[in-house]
């Protein structure tokens, strides 16, 4: 009986004669039984009913509104908001305004630049990045009708004519087409220098090219002729912007706008300030919109002016400040969408900056994600705010500083170990709050303690999470957060960028603006702030995931010392000029994943190859070699257990699971709509955590047993258990995978199983490695070659006398066998020894204690062993997380 149907029969409040109940369960029984065997497991959605990509547990965020990257038109009716997106951006995406929802996509060539309705708003034309195969659709049924060459496009004539123009050098090429029959009708060459620059109006009657000058020409693209040349001393224009009724013009410049009755060469308004792109006409025409700032100002706002004598004013909108720039206006004015820098478009009432149609997740880039070490919640955060979200419902709890009293702000630098410091803006008060209940912990000291000026978020937290350093007017001070005390303060003469603690939180790094010598690394004592010299030792602080600062000195120093670079500071495994972008270290300190590339860091050229490699640090042995032949795949980082690295390919924002032990993809994780990615594990590495420039956050589960987020055990049949032990020997990492979580599953049944088939690496005898070696000189070749296969047999437990023989002066023979023998224990594990180190890590998942008497029993083997150290390492962890 279905869920369903149980909870309908459950419901029956009222008596009911026993013959009408009949009928009813005979009904019910009915439906159920018709659509058992038909019926398909509906697809997980998240709480807007949008379906999860496969292994999804939950989409902390929406995918309404979002992937939109511009340009942006509404229909004429409007209903829908149409926007650039897609791979490449070559898609123009319908949403339903009412709702947000995707509607369909049309597909363009190329990347789509513009996008313009018919009147009637039967015809959809957009011009591509190449403006050679501009397609016209029907909008309704999405069948492509014609294409035509342009890189500006209008409607004309009520619809029945498309004009568009071609800026190319000094020259514009002007067309006309006939929409119903899509022919080409008329064409002419206009001379201008900037033509790239040229903006149609709606009709497609006029359009405005700025000159290398100081002023903005407007042509009648009918009689072919200038007819007007307007003055603009805003610096260098960017390019000029009608109005829906093509009357009014507005351009943009280095210093601010100016708009005009263009035919009288009236102003209407002028703005000093910085632009960030042309401004918006309300469609009455009796409004200017405009992201922007004023000169003194260091972060952009939303702005309206009414013209004809209206001043200038802030629309103060609730929520994200990541605007990117204005997009466009619904048709009755009421309406207009704004992008951020995520991607995503916000509907905003024109009047007041209410939102209008709003979604609990990020609308900018996440930048920051992190499970709280219970894995209770789960902290996102982009430029503005941080986010606190449920995890097992994925339920939005909190927005900072959306959720504190008026006025008081985030500094997202300090966000650790559960907390975060804030300012109020009032008073400047330092407070230190809670991060998922936003209860004030305690007050810092000290007046003044902020500059909120500062063009970006100028603190930084220690690695303990202990104490802070914050910029405030007189400085930089060091709080102890724990008591709120002011450990220390000092002054510099420069403009301070940015600060980072040291590993060991006592040295504060400084970046500093010399205004003769450019930026530069100051040291200081994070308990005095006294002055000191430049450290000789390590003490850079790894970010989150064990990331190393690509071009620093110190990372070249320590990628020289293991030989990963030559004497000059090239990359070594480049084998020609290049350079670092990135590293990344695992967890324990084993594995080196790089990223580099051959050539200069800031010249594009094709001929250039990108590398993602990994290396053992310990024995400097290439673990992994990924060729990135576009430049598209990023470091992701490696799970807890050092077992699994993670890449990310930027065009799709597909996540790639990469098995250390065999390089060999594990898993693939697609639900991003690309860009880049931030990721992190749960501790125990069941689920993981992607943020990305597309401000979704995804939760997901990488056993494939717990689609909820709930882990589901199973008792496996012996069967079952054979067939998962045979699939960890195989080839297919995917499937070992599996397998390994397979076993998992059945904790009990596969200790069980596992203690039967798990043996210790052996241990030499005394002096048989010795013996061994020195038989591998002997006269008689059965006997080399018994030898040989007998220190194989040996695995890793010879590797140490045998690379120490190396270093004496061994015979021809003997060195040969050696480097050959060598060889082969580099190589990838297969069999038995590759079946053993899978097996290992779903002991390490299991954890139970039984699990833990097994890896125990194998750590005892011979030390040298591959196996023996995969052992020990798991019990290191699992007695570090049962630690209190």
């Amino acid at each position: 009986m279905t869920a369903g149907l149980s909870l309908l029969m459950s419901r029956s409040l009222i008596p009911m004669p026993r013959f009408l109940r009949s009928i009813r369960l005979a009904l019910l029984l009915s439906v159920a039984l018709a659509a058992g065997g038909n019926a398909q497991p509906r697809p997980r959605t998240d709480r807007y009913d949008d379906p999860l990509p496969p292994a999804a547990i939950a989409r902390l965020g929406t995918l309404r509104l979002r992937g939109c990257r511009g340009p942006v038109v509404f229909s004429p009716d409007g209903k829908h908001l149409i926007a650039a997106g897609g791979d490449a951006n070559t898609q123009a995406v319908f949403w339903d305004l009412a709702t947000g929802r995707r509607v369909k996509a049309l597909t363009s060539k190329e990347t789509i630049q513009h996008l313009t309705f018919s009147p009637d708003g039967k015809q959809l034309a957009a011009v591509g990045a190449g403006g050679f195969f501009n397609p016209v659709w029907d909008a309704a049924s999405g069948k492509e009708l014609f294409t035509f060459k342009g890189n500006q496009v209008a409607f004309s004539d009520g619809g029945k004519k498309i004009v568009s123009s071609y800026g190319f050098g000094e020259k514009t090429t002007v067309r006309s087409y006939d929409t119903v029959a899509g022919k080409q009708r008329d064409e002419w060459t206009l001379e201008h220098p900037r033509g790239n620059d040229l903006s149609l109006s709606g009709d497609g009657r006029f359009a405005a090219i700025p000159d290398e000058g100081p002023n903005l020409r407007v042509f009648d693209l009918g009689k072919k002729v200038k007819v007007k040349e307007l003055p603009v001393k805003l610096g260098r224009i960017q390019r000029g912007a009608f109005s829906r009724d093509g009357r009014r013009l507005v351009a943009s410049g280095e210093k601010g706008w100016i708009a005009w009755d263009w035919a009288s060469g009236k102003s209407l308004g002028t703005w000093s300030g910085r632009v960030n792109d042309v401004p918006f006409f309300s469609p009455d025409g009796r409004r200017l919109f405009w992201i922007g700032s004023e000169e003194e100002a260091l972060s952009a706002s939303l702005w309206v002016v009414e013209l004809e004598g209206g001043r200038p004013r802030r629309i103060e909108v609730i929520g994200s400040k990541n605007w990117a720039r204005l997009a466009a206006f619904a048709p009755d004015g009421k309406t207009m969408a704004v992008l951020t820098e995520g991607n995503a478009i916000a509907l905003l009432d024109s009047q007041t900056g209410r939102d209008l149609l709003p979604f609990d997740g990020h609308a900018g880039q996440v930048q920051s994600i992190s499970f709280t070490s219970d894995a209770r919640y789960v902290l996102s955060g982009d430029s503005c705010r941080v986010l606190v979200w449920e995890t097992a419902t994925g339920r939005l709890l909190r927005r900072l500083p959306d959720d504190l009293p008026p006025g008081e702000t985030v500094l997202l630098n300090t966000a650790t170990h559960g907390r975060i410091a804030t300012v109020q803006s009032a008073d400047n008060t330092l407070r230190l709050r809670d991060l998922v209940t936003a209860k004030e912990l305690r007050r810092l000291k000290g007046k003044d303690a902020f500059v909120a000026a500062a063009p970006w978020d100028v603190s930084a937290v220690s690695a303990d999470g202990s104490c802070a350093a914050i910029l405030s007017p007189t400085g930089v001070r060091v709080y102890d957060l724990d008591n709120g005390d002011i450990r220390c303060q000092f002054t510099t003469e420069h403009p301070i960028w940015g600060m980072d603690f040291s590993a060991d939180g006592r040295t504060l790094v400084v970046t500093i603006q010399d205004f003769r010598k450019g930026l530069l690394t100051t040291f200081r004592d994070a308990r005095t702030g006294r002055k000191r010299e430049t450290p000789k030792d390590s003490i850079v602080r790894k970010r989150r995931g064990g990331w190393w600062p690509g071009s620093s000195d110190e990372t070249k120093a320590r990628l020289q010392r293991l030989k990963l670079l030559d004497k000059t500071g090239q990359p070594a495994f480049v084998g020609e000029d290049g350079f670092i972008a990135n590293v990344v270290e695992s967890p324990d300190g084993r594995y080196l994943a790089v990223k580099g590339r051959t050539g200069l860091p800031h010249v594009l050229d094709p001929t250039n190859k990108q590398y993602v490699r990994i290396w053992d640090a310990t024995t400097r042995r290439l673990v992994m070699d990924l060729e990135d032949t576009r430049g598209m795949i990023n470091l992701g980082g490696f799970a807890p257990d050092a077992r699994t690295f993670l890449s990310t390919t930027y065009s799709s924002g597909t996540i790639h699971l990469w098995e250390i032990a065999t390089g060999r993809e594990r898993l693939r994780l697609q639900g991003h709509l690309g860009g880049d990615l931030r990721l992190a594990f749960r501790l125990d590495g069941r689920a993981l955590l992607s943020g990305g420039t597309d401000t979704q956050v995804l939760l997901w589960d990488l056993t494939g047993r717990m689609p909820d987020g709930q882990w589901r055990s199973v008792r496996q049949p012996p069967d079952k258990l054979r067939a998962a032990w045979e699939a960890l020997a195989s080839d297919d990492a995917k499937a070992a995978y599996a397998a390994m979580w397979q076993l998992v599953a059945d904790a009990e049944g596969s200790t069980t199983f596992l203690r039967e088939r798990l043996r210790p690496v052996p241990r030499p005898k005394p002096g048989q490695v010795a013996r061994l070696i020195a038989t591998l000189d002997a006269e008689d070749f059965a006997a080399r070659q018994r030898a040989m296969r007998a220190l194989e047999t040996l695995e890793e437990s010879a590797s140490a006398e045998l690379r120490q023989t190396l270093k004496g002066k061994p015979t021809l023979e003997v060195r040969r066998r050696i480097e050959a023998l060598l060889a082969r224990l580099e190589r990838v594990p297969a069999g038995e020894q590759l079946q053993a180190l899978r097996a290992i890590e779903a002991l390490e998942q299991i954890g139970t204690p039984e699990a833990q008497k097994i890896l125990q029993t194998l750590a005892d083997g011979d030390p040298g062993g591959r196996a023996t150290q995969e052992a020990k390492a798991s019990l290191r962890r699992l007695t570090k997380r049962a630690a209190p």
